[in-house]
């Protein structure tokens, strides 16, 4: 399904994501992994009570093969730079 050469999607949500992980750690962490230039927008919710963020984030890649890319790149990634046993998820974000 994600391969299809169609298949103009660029946004995702990357799911599971360790407790812990700021908006600057997850965007190192991104070009770490090797999509740095990749995309241009990243959003990483939080409780503004108590300014945790949420395990989740939304990605806007710039292509849609990037985006193809990491969709196959995070889905079940569990090498996190962070303790954890999560194993991430990727959702096309409609």
């Amino acid at each position: 399904e994600i391969e299809h050469s169609l298949d103009r999607r660029t946004t995702v949500m990357l799911r599971n994501l360790p407790e812990g992980f700021s908006h600057q750690m997850l965007e190192a962490f991104l070009d770490q992994e090797g999509f740095a230039a990749c995309y241009d927008f990243l959003y990483l919710p939080a409780d503004i009570c108590t300014g945790k963020a949420f395990l989740y984030a939304f990605v806007n890649l710039i292509t849609p093969e990037a985006a193809r890319r990491f969709h196959r790149h995070f889905t079940g990634f569990c090498n996190w730079p962070l303790p954890s046993s999560m194993q991430a998820m990727v959702e096309w974000s409609e």
